[in-house]
């Protein structure tokens, strides 16, 4: 972070991946990997019945928390959920 504030940069990248036997080297089918993963992850048939009943329930009932709104406390608040993060944050998310 130190190197950051100082306007030094150094770029990280992501080793080549092997999945099923094959080599993925782009960094587009890296991305499109993590996006599969993490889709795969984040699915519904991964979660038991006790949350998929509460996400229903927020889903139907709180609607206002997945619209999108003029309100600028509202707007502040999903800007805050959506701030971009570092490859070393998302590696320290998913250790």
């Amino acid at each position: 972070m130190v190197k950051r504030m100082n306007g030094v940069h150094s770029e990280s990248k992501i080793k080549n991946l092997t999945v099923n036997g094959s080599l993925v080297v782009t960094n587009q089918g890296k991305a499109e990997l993590f996006a599969k993963t993490f889709s795969d992850i984040s699915s519904n048939k991964n979660h038991n019945d006790t949350f998929l009943s509460h996400k229903n329930d927020i889903e139907l009932n709180h609607k206002e928390l997945f619209e999108n709104s003029t309100d600028i406390a509202n707007k502040n608040r999903l800007k805050s959920l959506n701030e971009p993060f570092d490859l070393h944050e998302l590696r320290k998310a998913v250790k």
